[in-house]
């Protein structure tokens, strides 16, 4: 169900004989439904013959991105038209489907060690050495990074042509860009056992060589909005902002000091202005300019919170069907949208699924 901002109230959805099958439409065709009350924000309701795993928005918000439970991806426009754009990897987890910077590039895992990349000049088809659970499209999408084994792969865009292959002494636990695309950060499992952080790894990604290497008790990071720039939040309370060279870390300046040190950070986030969100136990959050605002929420892997493009707001699903809506300016809950879907629904392959990955 696609849904305009400022819709209030609960959402209706299709009949209950239709949800008792899985919201199927007719067999291997597109149902919309545009008769929906406009009075409620519904733009139309989109069924397949199967159940969706993953389904997002392309950046210009015209078109959408979906996923079914066989891996079948679609992609549907507000105007009516459809794609199937191809069979990506049954099951797959969350993430496995982007969308490219200017939404004409689409990426998607479709094996457990293939990757496929379709632009309106091609289709490249990539192939790995090790099982495919993430890849990370630069910001400008013009840089493909794929973790595999030992190494990151670096590859060019839309022409799939192979640059570079980052190698490491352990296995790749994750890659990130920064905001200009110049520079990868990658991470690695800490090695046997030991108690020693392994270091962060900070990478020219034009050049394919490694630029600086950082200590590996800094996490949890993320790179800034200004060139080198790495943010960081201290277990002794403190945000930091670092500039990185070729030397390493430059000393640091106290971006804001937190007074509950009790309260786990579970991941960074930083907002193009500058604005740091720190997701920890119980809530979320958000800094500027040393002034802390507080967002009692509750976060995990089932429930992911969405951040909108223009980065005001948040969204965020329950198990209870609803998604609910927060200001990152007020803090306040702005909206919350209840779907009239019954769950847990009970699949043909009596495995019971939570519609959980609200997008």
């Amino acid at each position: 169900v696609l849904l305009r901002h400022g819709a209030e109230g609960a959402v209706e959805d299709v009949d209950d004989a239709e949800h008792r099958h899985g919201g199927r439409g007719p067999a291997g065709r597109l149902r919309q439904d545009r008769e929906a009350d406009p009075q409620q924000g519904v733009i139309q309701r989109i069924s397949t013959e199967e159940s969706w795993r993953e389904a997002i928005f392309s950046p210009d918000g015209q078109s959408l991105l979906a996923r079914t439970a066989s891996g079948s991806i679609y992609r549907w426009w507000l105007d009516g038209r459809s794609e199937n754009i191809g069979q990506g990897l049954a099951n797959a987890s969350v993430g496995s489907t982007v969308f490219g910077q200017r939404g004409d590039l689409v990426a998607y895992i479709s094996g457990p060690g293939h990757l496929v990349v379709v632009s309106p000049e091609n289709t490249v088809h990539i192939e790995l050495d090790s099982r495919l659970f993430h890849f990370f499209l630069s910001p400008q999408g013009d840089v493909l990074a794929v973790p595999d084994l030992k190494c990151v792969k670096i590859w060019s865009l839309p022409g799939g042509e192979l640059l570079h292959v980052l190698r490491h002494k352990d296995l790749v636990a994750g890659v990130s860009f920064s905001r200009d695309g110049r520079l990868l950060s990658s991470t690695t499992i800490t090695r046997g056992g030991s108690k020693v952080p392994a270091p962060i790894s900070i990478w020219d990604v034009q050049a394919g060589s490694l630029w600086c290497e950082l200590p590996g008790d800094i996490p949890p990071f993320a790179f800034g909005p200004e060139k080198n720039q790495l943010i960081n939040a201290s277990p002794d309370g403190t945000i930091r902002a670092w500039t990185v060279d070729q030397k390493g870390l430059t000393q640091p300046s106290v971006i804001a000091r937190r007074h509950q040190k009790d309260k786990r950070i579970k991941s960074l986030q930083v907002l193009s202005e500058g604005r740091v969100l720190l997701f920890v136990d119980g809530g979320l959050e958000v800094w500027r300019k040393g002034r802390r605002m507080e967002i009692p929420v509750h976060f995990d892997k089932e429930h992911p919170a969405q951040i909108s493009r223009d980065e005001a707001y948040f969204c965020m699903s329950s198990e209870g069907q609803v998604v609910r809506r927060w200001s990152l300016h007020t803090g306040q809950e702005v909206q919350a949208y209840q779907s009239g879907v019954r769950r847990p629904e009970v699949l043909p392959d009596q495995t019971v699924l939570h519609a959980r990955n609200f997008q």
